[in-house]
């Protein structure tokens, strides 16, 4: 029954998650294995009984499934407490030299709802410090017509930022080449920068700038779709191993 429930779950999710963000959403399709190979394991314990079932897969195999779950699960728990320490990073107004902002999927030539969330959070800190500018960055996904970059410009020019205090960075396709080229525009290695981006990408993304030498970077937490924050979670922990294993972090 648990499989069928998580089957149920998973594909109800991956479903909502279609008709809020559409096909280009990243990683959904987790969410499409997970059902599937729920359902699989679901249709076989009714087919042959738990105990039949078992008795077809050789011990090894039984002992490697379980143990995999077991690391993960364990793995979960430690990335995932991690993740949340950065959920509710922020810094006081007027204390910084700059502020990022990191790209994420812009819908045509639209921010998209979570990066909106990132832009409105910058607003925030140039409406209350006028000498402090930005810089945008993140370069052309699938599916879209501009730049990360150029549509986050247009956004904030519409909310009445001048556009002298918007510097562009149009190149930039993962969250270290957001950092490594975007502190190319800053003349002062020393300079205080505030971080922009969603809550559960804080933590990565100083993690990222720590190992990078930019310890005088710090993260400024945004709000989280709440839609799609499952989704980004899950996306967010295999980013964490990816990179660790990639020596980045």
């Amino acid at each position: 029954m648990i499989f069928l429930i998580v089957m149920i779950l998973c594909l109800a999710y991956y479903a909502v998650m279609y008709l809020y963000a559409g096909t280009l959403l990243s990683f959904s399709w987790f969410w499409l294995v997970i059902g599937a190979v729920s359902g699989v394991i679901h249709v076989a314990l009714r087919m042959f009984g738990r105990e039949a079932l078992v008795e077809k897969l050789s011990l090894p195999v039984v002992v490697s499934f379980w143990t995999t779950v077991g690391v993960i699960a364990v793995l979960a728990v430690i990335i995932g407490i991690s993740v949340m320490t950065g959920m509710f990073s922020r810094t006081e107004p007027g204390t910084l030299d700059y502020i990022i902002v990191l790209g994420t999927r812009v819908d045509e030539d639209k921010p998209s709802k979570s990066l909106c969330y990132r832009l409105d959070k910058a607003i925030e800190y140039l409406e209350t410090d006028e000498n402090l500018n930005v810089i945008v960055t993140g370069g052309q996904s699938k599916g879209a017509d501009v730049t990360e970059a150029y549509a986050m410009t247009a956004y904030l020019i519409d909310a009445g930022v001048s556009p002298e205090r918007i510097t562009l960075e149009n190149e930039a396709m993962s969250t270290r080449e957001n950092l490594i080229l975007s502190q190319a525009f800053i003349d002062d290695p020393q300079a205080r920068v505030g971080v922009v981006t969603s809550s559960f990408h804080v933590y990565r993304a100083m993690e990222l700038a720590d190992k990078l030498g930019l310890d005088h970077y710090v993260g400024i937490a945004a709000p989280s779709d709440k839609i799609l924050l499952p989704n980004n979670m899950v996306r967010e922990f295999f980013a964490v191993i990816k990179e660790k294993l990639l020596g980045y972090l």
